[in-house]
């Protein structure tokens, strides 16, 4: 019965996923789930490896809205409330749901605050979360051993989108933070080459202007029903080529969530602010 079985092993026999977790299934706070992680980063990260295991198990969207320590009746339990989206055929059914969870394993749990879950982070200062919109990160690869200049490509999903992120600087020694140059125009063509000559179900749309003057954009439809869409996206920052295909099952909040993640690393990119003068090659 699947009452007798834990969420540690439901999610580890269903999805392959082995996390330091244990206790309950974090429907109210009496059945927390118990994130057994010694250290305050590796709790955060259990936690959201959890919330991205249930959320790809049941099919769903979700991010987070607020996460609270319960207090001093309910010593070393966290609150996490996160927005649901689930898509059916004819409705998009939207809640707002709390898990508990126990984080009492963590150093000071009566002062937690749970840090920041980092999916990236490279010596420019570049640094991407776990968590952009809607989508979340789901592996990661690195290039620039067997491949020097091509950094790393990061990959973020949600039901129907896929995102590719690559960060980069194709071993120039100064990246245009100009996304006018010919440099930047240049990489930015060359993507598009690339995708012309590896995705012909790939349509290429007239470009339009940008709304934002830092980055470069073209949309693609997908396929001769066009059912599926595609954006090839680029800027620059720190040094470093930021590009990303997004790829998307067409409908109406699929469209919103794709062109959210693509807003938020673009301003996620620009709040980290220029390279410091002490980093410049």
């Amino acid at each position: 019965m699947i009452e007798d079985r834990t969420l540690h092993d439901l999610l580890l026999g269903g999805l392959g996923i082995e996390l330091p977790i244990r206790g309950g299934y974090g429907g109210c706070r009496e059945d927390p789930i118990v994130i057994t992680a010694p250290d305050a980063e590796s709790v955060a990260m259990a936690r959201l490896l959890t919330l991205h295991a249930l959320g790809r198990g049941r099919g769903i969207f979700w991010r987070t809205v607020a996460q609270t320590l319960l207090g001093d009746q309910w010593p070393g339990i966290e609150q996490f409330k996160i927005e649901t989206v689930r898509l059916t055929e004819t409705h998009m059914i939207s809640r707002t749901e709390n898990f508990y969870f126990d984080v009492s394993a963590a150093p000071a749990a009566r002062r937690w605050r749970s840090p920041p879950v980092i999916a990236h982070h490279d010596v420019s200062g570049l640094m991407f979360p776990f968590e952009i919109g809607w989508l979340h990160f789901d592996n990661a690869e690195h290039h620039e051993a067997d491949s020097p200049g091509l950094g790393h490509s990061l990959s973020y999903k949600a039901p129907g989108i896929v995102c590719r992120l690559r960060v980069y600087d194709r071993g120039l020694a100064s990246v245009p933070d100009d996304v006018a140059t010919s440099v930047v125009q240049d990489e930015f063509e060359e993507a598009a080459y690339e995708i012309a000559a590896h995705r012909p179900d790939f349509h290429a749309l007239v470009d339009q202007p940008s709304p934002a003057q830092d980055c470069l954009e073209r949309y693609y439809r997908v396929g001769e029903a066009g059912r599926q869409a595609s954006l090839l996206w680029l800027t620059t920052s720190r040094a470093r080529f930021i590009k990303a295909r997004v790829t998307w099952v067409r409908d109406d909040f699929i469209d919103e969530a794709a062109m959210t993640f693509i807003a938020n690393v673009l301003a996620h990119i620009k709040s980290l602010g220029p390279l410091p003068t002490m980093c410049r090659h």
